[in-house]
């Protein structure tokens, strides 16, 4: 998994406080192997010049420079995880990111009905990103549980990784890219407490 330098340098792009997807992504490093670079709207571009992963986590929209960047950094081979939290507008992220990630379309926020909550299911029978979980598709990837996803519809060239349901992919696999269709923050779930996040 080490990046050019021995590595893996992550590029973090997000709006806010330090979120819980940076703190996993920061927590054991320089052990890790994984170096994260917090970066604001203006010095993305700038910062993707010796990164090997882009993320982009729960950004409402990205500017013109920033966005030219990131399609630039993808066309040239780089990992890219876009995680489409309530902030991300899915009119933009449809038309400007998943269109040339060949991902799907975007579609809004839904609750889990009251008392009842969404669960991540393994749907691919083996992948190198799942490596450690239960082998076999319908199974639980943990206990957590999820009361707000985001509606997605796969595109012709991603396939699902993990599900909420049959109606609602959570992790989307496309060409050297992921997307995953939920909030990662624990307003939405308690998976970011959970071993597996």
């Amino acid at each position: 998994a080490a990046g050019r330098s021995g590595t893996l340098k992550v590029v973090l792009r997000e709006d806010g406080p330090p979120s819980a997807l940076r703190l996993a992504l920061e927590a054991g490093a320089p052990a890790s192997g994984i170096t994260v670079e917090v970066v604001a709207a203006a010095g993305l571009p700038g910062a993707l010049g010796d990164a090997d992963a882009l993320v982009l986590n729960d950004v409402a929209r990205l500017g013109p420079a920033e966005l030219q960047a990131t399609l630039d950094f993808y066309r040239a081979g780089g990992g890219l995880f876009v995680v489409l939290g309530p902030q991300a507008d899915a009119a933009f992220w449809n038309d400007a990111v998943l269109r040339e990630l060949k991902a799907g379309t975007a579609a809004g926020i839904e609750a889990a009905p009251q008392g009842s909550a969404w669960r991540l299911l393994r749907v691919a029978a083996a992948h190198p990103v799942l490596a450690g979980f239960p082998p076999r598709p319908g199974e639980a990837l943990s206990s957590a549980r999820f009361t707000t996803v985001r509606a997605f519809r796969l595109g012709p060239a991603a396939r699902a990784l993990l599900e909420f349901d049959r109606a609602h992919p959570a992790l989307i696999e496309a060409p050297h890219a992921f997307v995953f269709a939920a909030p990662l923050d624990p307003s939405a779930s308690d998976f970011p407490v959970s071993g597996a996040f």
